[in-house]
C-alpha cells in the first residue's frame, strides 16, 4: 500500500528497459504525471495502464516492438497529450494509438 501512495505522486516516469509489458492499471490515476518514456523492450500496453493521468502531456515511445495497446490504456489523460515515436513505426503506431485520444508526432 505504501508503494501506491508514492506512485500517485509521480510527475515524470522512465520505465526500466527490462520491462516488456505495462500491466493493467499500472499507473492509473497518477494525476501529477506529466511525462512518460516507454522503453525499447515494451511490446504491450494493457488496459487502463495510464487511465486517469489527467496531467499526462508527453508520451515518448522508444520501443519499436509494440504490438498491442489496449483501447482504454490512455483514457482520461490530458487532451493536449502528444506521442513521440520512432519514424520507422509511423504507420503501425498511428494505427495502434489513433483511437486512444493521443496526438501523434514522430521523433
Amino acid at each position: 500500500m505504501q508503494m501506491l501512495k508514492y506512485q500517485l505522486l509521480l510527475e515524470h516516469l522512465s520505465i526500466p528497459a527490462t520491462v516488456k509489458e505495462i500491466g493493467r492499471s499500472s499507473f492509473k490515476k497518477c494525476e501529477l504525471l506529466t511525462k512518460i518514456t516507454i522503453p525499447s523492450g515494451v511490446v504491450k500496453i494493457d488496459s487502463k495502464a495510464f487511465s486517469g493521468c489527467s496531467e499526462l502531456k508527453t508520451i515518448t515511445v522508444k520501443s519499436t516492438q509494440i504490438k498491442s495497446v489496449a483501447k482504454n490504456a490512455f483514457s482520461g489523460i490530458s487532451e493536449d497529450a502528444k506521442l513521440k515515436y520512432p519514424k520507422s513505426k509511423k504507420k503501425l503506431y498511428l494505427k495502434l494509438f489513433e483511437k486512444k485520444k493521443v496526438k501523434t508526432t514522430k521523433k
